[in-house]
């Protein structure tokens, strides 16, 4: 008989859904049919006995309050097992997120650990994340986010002109990002006449005034859309490279490389800061904001160097970070779930 495990995530539309979700549980399911059948959830259903009993497993997306420690040990002793997954830094939640007020206080932090802690087995989506986590749950381990080809057929790359159009994707999240950093953007693209740049997702109001007033005919924002609509726009784009402005901070230094994966599969190269994370082929580093405006000068000066970064970008996603080849690590947790004591 077939294991069944209850798959709890917001909807597909949802943006981590689509690469932690979704998307590639479908692509999982296919692997691992002759032994799992999966069952979509959106909410974390009631700690009752009748519900749990039905499945052998469940997963669920950033639980961090205590409704969620109460499903997971009520799952336990019932001898079902709990994963968790996790692609952001519930600890240290910067002012000016939406999130900050609910996990700001220590209590609130205390709760988040026992809710980590209350998990069979946690996965996260960098090797900060992994420092940050493990401390609370030794069975935490890396599952790094993917191209999916089977939902984004890989558009062919092609050895044509490249167009020095600089992109930026992103919601008001990052709205502080942008502010520190609009200043070497704003160098870079009067240095630079040569250099356009698109918004693509929730400008900065900053940042989308100071643009569009002094580069009326370099500057595109468009959006917010879903995230088909999105990926759509992003095959559709003739990017040169994708700029990540981060603040210098623990939050960020948690954050994942979906950019990195979006500006590969659009055709581009990447500018990030020079963390981990971003340690990547075809990814230029920066040091710091006024770094930024110098890298983004140099590769809009330099076509062959920005081509030859986007052709590493674009060889090592798909090459590494394939669906194919992560999925691998997920069926692995799978495995450790059947072997693993529930209590």
């Amino acid at each position: 008989m077939k294991k069944k495990l209850a798959i709890i995530v917001k909807g597909p539309e949802n943006g981590v859904s689509f690469y932690r979700g979704f998307g590639p549980f479908q692509h999982l399911e296919r692997l691992v049919s002759d032994e799992w059948e999966f069952h979509y959830k959106s909410t974390i259903p009631p700690a009752d006995w009748s519900i749990i009993n039905q499945f052998d497993a469940f997963f669920i997306q950033r639980p961090s309050k205590r409704g969620a420690m109460q499903f997971a040990n009520a799952c336990k002793q019932m001898g079902k097992h709990v994963w968790f997954d996790y692609d952001d830094d519930f600890l240290t939640i910067p002012y000016g997120n939406p999130a900050h007020m609910a996990h700001v206080s220590e209590s609130s932090k205390k709760e988040f650990v026992s809710v980590v802690n209350s998990a069979n087995v946690v996965t996260v989506s960098t090797e900060h994340l992994l420092k940050k986590y493990k401390p609370f749950n030794d069975n935490t381990v890396i599952v790094p986010n993917a191209y999916m080809e089977n939902l984004l057929p890989w558009p062919r790359y092609k050895e044509k002109p490249m167009k020095m159009n600089c992109l930026w994707r992103g919601t008001k999240t990052h709205e502080s990002d942008v502010n520190v950093h609009l200043k070497q953007i704003i160098r870079a693209l009067e240095h630079c006449p040569n250099l356009s740049i698109t918004f693509l997702g929730e400008a900065s109001m900053t940042a989308h005034y100071e643009l569009s007033k002094r580069f009326p005919d370099r500057f595109k924002c468009v959006g917010p859309f879903d995230v088909i609509t999105f990926q759509q726009l992003l095959s559709q784009l003739e990017i040169a490279f994708t700029i990540v402005p981060l603040i210098d901070d623990d939050f960020n230094k948690a954050k994942s490389n979906i950019a990195y994966i979006e500006s590969a599969y659009a055709g581009g190269a990447t500018i990030a800061p020079n963390w981990p994370e971003w340690q990547r082929p075809g990814v230029y580093n920066y040091n710091d904001d006024k770094d930024l405006g110098h890298c983004m000068i140099d590769l809009a000066e330099d076509f062959e160097k920005t081509k030859r970064l986007a052709k590493e970008a674009f060889d090592h996603v798909k090459n590494e970070l394939h669906i194919d080849k992560v999925n691998e690590l997920r069926k692995e947790v799978l495995k450790k779930l059947s072997k693993l004591s529930a209590y």
